[in-house]
């Protein structure tokens, strides 16, 4: 912001948040979720970065620090499917996800279960 009076010139650097967040959660190198979310309070749906493109991961919240989510799609020419609950632990304005991923991968030659843990922060998006 600039003001300019007969007194002189006043400049202020000012920044707002738009009340969204950036969500960056991962579990190990190859499934990664950078994405905008603005109400982290109300259902919502992202999907990972690269080859798990065509998964597509639902949160449904219970408030701000818990929910769940599943996920369903295909990836690597497999399909996946799963989920499990998640909790996010506040620090100020930062929050720390972590989300227990109790998933099953299908394909023709076999079918295989696991259970990944799932991390990551959201921080204020800034505008």
């Amino acid at each position: 912001l600039t003001s300019l009076s007969r007194r002189g010139r006043a400049q202020e650097k000012v920044e707002f948040t738009t009340g969204c967040y950036r969500l960056k959660i991962s579990v190990g190198p190859y499934f990664r979720i950078d994405e905008k979310v603005c109400d982290i309070e109300k259902p919502f749906a992202v999907r990972p970065q690269g080859e798990f493109g065509g998964v597509t991961v639902s949160f449904t919240p219970n408030g701000r620090e818990s929910g769940t989510f599943t996920q369903s799609g295909k990836a690597y020419g497999v399909n996946w499917s799963g989920g499990g609950p998640y909790t996010i632990t506040w620090e100020g304005s930062t929050g720390r996800f972590r989300g227990v991923d109790n998933n099953t991968a299908t394909a023709p030659v076999g079918r295989s279960e696991n259970q990944d843990v799932m991390t990551g922060t959201l921080t204020p998006e800034k505008k």
